[in-house]
């Protein structure tokens, strides 16, 4: 117990995963129990019946982001699978057998493919920048799509007008509660080396493994400003 402090109680609850109960130090982040979880994800897919349901993964969430998949097969539903854990061992996450298609690196053109083949009835297999496995269970590898134009990579601020979308916008920084915040992108990437971090991985994919380029990108100040 001696270097047992609040964050590392923190990540062994789900690493800051939740809503902020109170400021007490005694008091973390509530997280609701995986059977609890599983059980609200099923019954907002079935009352909402979307035609595809993306997932951001990262290591520490994987088992759960599995037994939600687990939890909606059978009902037709596709899914694309995202996010840093995606990036970064790819093959790992499609071992999962509730996991047919991922993104291999950023969501936006292949994102904007996805939707487009949904809407005319093209195949999901055709779609840029995803790898899937086919009936076989052989993992397909489709091109990489080309990295996102940050110029054109602006959030839909409409959505935040009405101040009763609840715990939607919620954020917990710094063991603080605040009922609604709104991040703000004015780069993408990290130019630096620090070995704790998955960035130097991430620029790496990107340049020698992919070969699509820079990942580091700054959007100008006249866009933060408009933004």
């Amino acid at each position: 117990d001696l270097h047992m402090n609040r964050h590392v109680r923190l990540s062994k609850m789900g690493a800051n995963r939740g809503i902020v109960k109170t400021r007490s130090e005694d008091e973390y982040w509530w997280i609701k129990p995986e059977n609890e979880i599983v059980p609200d994800f099923v019954a907002m897919v079935d009352s909402f019946k979307p035609d595809l349901v993306l997932m951001h993964v990262q290591e520490d969430i994987f088992n759960q982001s599995k037994a939600m998949l687990e939890a909606i097969e059978g009902r037709g539903i596709e899914h694309l699978v995202g996010g840093v854990f995606a990036i970064a061992d790819p093959d790992c996450v499609l071992e999962a057998d509730c996991i047919k298609r991922l993104c291999r690196y950023e969501a936006e053109n292949s994102l904007r493919d996805t939707v487009d083949a949904l809407k005319t009835g093209r195949s999901l297999d055709t779609v840029v920048g995803t790898w899937y496995k086919n009936s076989e269970g052989k993992i397909v590898k489709n091109r990489p799509a080309p990295l996102a134009d940050m110029s054109k990579v602006s959030p839909n601020f409409s959505i935040y007008k009405d101040k009763g979308v609840g715990k939607r916008w919620a954020r917990t920084m710094g063991g603080i509660h605040y009922n609604t915040s709104i991040s703000m992108e004015t780069y993408r990437g990290c130019p630096y080396n620090c070995t704790f971090c998955n960035s130097p991985h991430t620029r790496e994919i990107a340049k020698n493994v992919l070969d699509i380029g820079n990942f580091v990108r700054r959007k100008s100040i006249d866009q933060v400003e408009r933004e």
